[in-house]
């Protein structure tokens, strides 16, 4: 069965609707604590993500800036020059 969104047949009509629920303080507040405790987690997820390719990369830059033979990931049948002269692998 398709997504009727994909069909092009389809014709959406856009509509607003405003949305009230009704509980106890305690329960409402429940909600709005899981909600900021599940977007805290995120931000902290997203944010240790990009430390972690931030470091990444300042690990290639240091790499790459050594003089000499320093390493590389090559592929299979290409050639790599370094201080022990040419080598094919």
């Amino acid at each position: 069965m398709s997504d009727r969104r994909s069909d092009s047949s389809y014709e959406a009509t856009v509509q607003e609707a405003t949305v009230g629920i009704k509980g106890d303080p305690e329960t409402l507040n429940q909600l709005s604590s899981s909600g900021r405790s599940a977007q805290q987690r995120r931000i902290k997820t997203a944010l240790a993500s990009l430390d972690d390719a931030a470091r990444d990369l300042e690990a290639r830059e240091r790499g790459h800036g050594q003089s000499g033979g320093g390493t590389a990931t090559i592929g299979v049948g290409q050639e790599e020059k370094g201080a022990e002269g040419k080598r094919e692998t």
